[in-house]
């Protein structure tokens, strides 16, 4: 996310090594980085981040020993370091700090107020509602907390793990249609989307979003929120 050249990042994933190509992230003096919960595919991008952040000031907000039993810098300082990687993390650049969050709202840079949302998976996670606008949902099943908490934002991403029964862990597009006609809400992309699905499984889902406000989100889509 941009906001007055605040620049806010969702998740790591591999995508974030696309960022460097972004002039306006290169020539950015500071990122904020909020992540969800730990899984890898959520943290992976954390060694993309070098090549854009040597001289910026890098911050990281993460669930801490509220929910894991330990800070979220002693989670990720142990994952970024020799011999898992080349550099340690807090050696991206000359300023880099790193935050636990608990559930409730938070103030993380100047332009970005961010309600954290304990959510149900494997391992704790949270969702995100960023400046009351933009509802961030992965690695979650299908909760009714979540459309409450985006009933007045202008878009929800909330991952789609399968197609009919919500697994309790992961989130069904079933599961997702039905509460969307409950609720309303003007705007619902798709992300995280199961590795495994098939073109047919890809097919069946547009047909059952056709008519509704869900669809899946594009690499590169830019939305004004």
């Amino acid at each position: 996310m941009e906001n007055n050249g605040d620049f806010l990042f969702l998740d790591l994933g591999t995508g974030v090594a696309d960022f460097a190509l972004y002039p306006e992230i290169r020539e950015a003096r500071k990122l904020t980085v909020l992540l969800s919960h730990y899984h890898l595919d959520h943290l992976i991008g954390l060694i993309y981040l070098l090549n854009i952040c040597r001289d910026k000031e890098l911050v990281i907000y993460g669930p801490g020993k509220s929910v894991y039993g330990e800070s979220c810098e002693d989670i990720l300082c142990r994952l970024v370091q020799p011999p898992y990687f080349g550099r340690r993390l807090k050696d991206f650049s000359a300023n880099v700090t790193i935050y636990d969050y608990d559930e409730g709202q938070r103030q993380v840079s100047p332009n970005y107020v961010v309600e954290f949302v304990i959510q149900q998976h494997s391992q704790p996670s949270f969702g995100m509602l960023v400046n009351g606008a933009l509802y961030y949902a992965t690695d979650t099943s299908v909760l009714r907390d979540t459309f409450e908490k985006a009933r007045d934002a202008k878009l929800l991403l909330h991952e789609c793990w399968e197609i009919g029964g919500d697994s309790g862990k992961h989130s069904s597009l079933k599961a997702l249609l039905d509460l969307s006609k409950e609720y309303c809400l003007p705007d619902i992309k798709l992300i995280h989307i199961n590795p495994n699905w098939t073109q047919d499984d890809f097919t069946l889902a547009e047909s059952l979003m056709r008519g509704t406000q869900i669809s899946f989100v594009n690499d590169g889509e830019e939305f004004d929120v």
